[in-house]
This record gives structure tokens, C-alpha cells and sequence, in this order.
């Protein structure tokens, strides 16, 4: 029975996808050949966001204090564009662990998509004081 999910044969783009090079727990690589240039070979990666979602949901059911559960939900959030939520996500991971840097650099991402610059530089000083090195 085919994976729901399987790409193979299907086109992206200009690219018909012909393999799958590698899968992880929310996405997978597929070999790409373009349709037109036949020699123009690429690697696609296929995200499975709202899978990821549900799977950082239930894990936040069962332990709500699992800050990296939060931040990546958070982080999955943005990927959908749903900024507010994105947000809140990495506030709440903040709540329980003020000092982690990677939660205020988040933020600020989410900050910034929502116009708010101002606090988004905030943000993104504080992740740099908690020593974010990106």
C-alpha cells in the first residue's frame, strides 16, 4: 500500500519528483529532475508542519512544562504563518525558563513578522545577553 504522503511521480514546480534521498519525523527529501532540463537535478524537502503541530500539542498535554515543546511549536506556528500564536508559544516557554536564549530570539522572529520592531529588537537583544550567537 503507497504512503499517503509520497510524492514520487508527482511534479513540484518545474521539477518531477523521482526518489525519496531521506525522511525524518516531519518531513521528507526527495530527487527532483527538472521537466525541461533534464540534467538539473535538486533535492526538495517536503514538511509535514501540521503533523508536527498535533505531535507538539499532545507532548504539551502530557508535560506542560517542556519549554522545547513550546518553542517548537512556536517555531512550527511561524513556518504556518500564524504569527500571533507563534508568539504565544515562545512567551509561555519563556514563562517557564526566562534565561533561554533561544526562546527571546524566536520571539523576536514572531515579533518582527507582526511589524512590532521595536520590541522585536528588544527581543532579540535579550536572546543575545542569554547568549544567542546567531
Amino acid at each position: 500500500m503507497a504512503r499517503e504522503d509520497n510524492y514520487i511521480g508527482r511534479q513540484i514546480g518545474n521539477y518531477r519528483i523521482v526518489e525519496e534521498l531521506a525522511s525524518g519525523s516531519f518531513g521528507r527529501v526527495y530527487k527532483g529532475v527538472h521537466i525541461y532540463l533534464t540534467k538539473r537535478v535538486v533535492a526538495i524537502k517536503v514538511r509535514r508542519y501540521r503533523e508536527a503541530l498535533q505531535a507538539y500539542e499532545r507532548a504539551l498535554q502530557l508535560n506542560p512544562q517542556f519549554v522545547k515543546a513550546f518553542n517548537n511549536r512556536g517555531v512550527t506556528l511561524y513556518e504556518l504563518r500564524y504569527y500571533e500564536d507563534a508568539l504565544t508559544a515562545h512567551d509561555q516557554a519563556i514563562a517557564l525558563q526566562p534565561n533561554k536564549a533561544i526562546s527571546h530570539y524566536y520571539r523576536s522572529r514572531a515579533l518582527k513578522q507582526l511589524g512590532k520592531l521595536e520590541e522585536a529588537q528588544r527581543a532579540y537583544e535579550k536572546a543575545r545577553q542569554f547568549g544567542y550567537a546567531g
